[in-house]
């Protein structure tokens, strides 16, 4: 059974040099105790070591990566239309070429009502 992308979606051959410059960097990367080939692999355990010490931005990033951003959401609460409210929507309506005076009209129970 085929997996990953729905068909038609070409999102990942799309160019992406950066990564592609990093990809290249962190596997030629050697110094010091890091070996060719390792780089990645340090970077990982030291992220790992600076969360365990209380890091944030090390929790946070170990976070992200296995359980992806948290959605950020907003709710607007509309208590109550004044009628200055009411009169900028009408305003609006006509910029649009709407009928205002349909704006706050009760629904009707018959469905050929517009």
């Amino acid at each position: 059974m085929p997996s990953g992308a729905p068909l038609g979606n070409n999102n990942g051959g799309k160019n992406k040099p950066w990564r592609d410059a990093l990809n290249v960097a962190l596997a030629r990367y050697e110094k010091g105790d890091v070996k060719k080939g390792q780089a990645l692999r340090t970077i990982a355990f030291k992220v790992v070591e600076q969360a365990i010490e209380g890091s944030r931005d090390a929790i946070n990033e170990i976070s992200n990566r296995l359980d992806g951003k948290p959605h950020q959401s907003m709710a607007i609460a509309i208590d109550d239309v004044t009628e200055h409210s009411k009169d900028e929507m009408r305003s609006k309506a006509v910029m649009l070429g709407m009928d205002p005076d349909t704006l706050f009209d009760e629904p009707s129970d018959s469905p050929t009502a517009h």
